[in-house]
């Protein structure tokens, strides 16, 4: 499960999956431009995000990151095969996941990507601005979902 956070000031991690070098350059700069404080750890593969989420090597928090921003399109496993895998699983389902892709079926992807139970789906772009405010808006989700009272957490009287 997802770690849990009381405020904004938390630090949040954010597993960032995407082949393409150049796009997760720019999406962690877009990341970085939100001004939320954000640890972000990066694979170029779904077996290399696989590995990370289920502890394959010297993991400790980042088996259970609080975000993923993942590319539909990668070599090998596709981003989708990967998004069922971590949904199907108990201790990953309830991590925030938001499809990203560029190309192919954009209508057909998010479709599928949100039956597969995505939270959320980014089309990508090479404006720095647009990624920004695309990358914000779960970012945002999460503060406030993790804040919500009611989430199984004891409150005090």
């Amino acid at each position: 499960m997802a770690r849990k956070t009381s405020n904004r000031t938390a630090t949040l991690n954010v597993l960032l999956v995407d082949d393409d070098c150049d796009h997760r350059w720019m999406t962690r700069d877009a990341i970085g431009l939100t001004d939320m404080p954000c640890h972000i750890r990066e694979a170029s593969s779904a077996e290399e995000a696989l590995e990370i989420l289920t502890g394959g090597a010297e993991q400790c928090e980042w088996a259970n990151p609080d975000v993923i921003y993942l590319d539909v399109e990668l070599p090998g496993m596709d981003g989708l095969t990967l998004l069922s895998q971590i949904k199907s699983n108990p201790r990953m389902r309830n991590i925030m996941v938001v499809v990203v892709t560029g190309t192919g079926d954009i209508p057909k992807q998010r479709q599928k990507a949100i039956r597969n139970g995505a939270n959320g789906f980014i089309r990508k772009t090479n404006n720095t601005s647009e990624m920004m405010q695309a990358l914000r808006t779960p970012i945002e989700q999460y503060f406030m979902r993790a804040a919500t009272p009611g989430d199984g957490e004891e409150g005090t009287a």
